[in-house]
């Protein structure tokens, strides 16, 4: 009732008619798909060939403590040395920032940082781990930027891979 009384010129749509004006489209089942059909267009002119997801992610990891300590008990507390903990910037470049590997094709986003920021580790926008030599961190001296992101990603993905949840 209280959506109604919100928005009293909107129109709302059921999935049991969104079901029958997708089968009317010849539509395969997928979300974007019934957005297709629920917005009342009569003919479809062309197939899309790729998905595009955009996720937003959180820069600031909550874990600030560790399972088990890395330091070891053998070596007394005199110093009291700490670990860099959710390092967000390095050598230049930011979490989530989209680079390409200088002196080959590979292209990916920044996941996180090793090394004291010398090295960086890079996925594609589904989460994969980005392989260069074998490896799942590249340096970040052969790191170029492309575009810096903010907290969001962006990933294509052809239609034929996408997986329907």
């Amino acid at each position: 009732k209280r959506i109604m009384t919100t928005f009293p010129e909107a129109s709302f749509q059921y999935g049991s008619q969104t079901y029958v004006d997708r089968k009317n489209l010849l539509l395969p089942k997928g979300h974007f798909m019934d957005a297709i059909a629920i917005s009342g267009i009569k003919p479809v002119g062309q197939m899309p060939e790729t998905v595009t997801m955009i996720s937003q992610f959180r820069k600031k990891k909550r874990s600030l403590h560790e399972a088990t300590a890395r330091k070891g008990r053998k070596q007394p507390n005199t110093s009291s040395k700490r670990n860099e903990k959710n390092t967000k910037y390095a050598c230049g470049l930011w979490l989530n920032d989209y680079v390409r590997v200088i002196g080959n094709h590979v292209k990916g986003y920044v996941k996180g940082f090793k090394s004291n920021g010398y090295y960086v580790y890079l996925t594609d926008g589904l989460g994969n781990y980005v392989l260069n030599s074998g490896r799942n961190y590249v340096n970040t001296k052969q790191c170029q930027l492309i575009t810096h992101n903010g907290s969001w990603q962006k990933a294509e993905q052809k239609l034929s891979l996408y997986k329907f949840k």
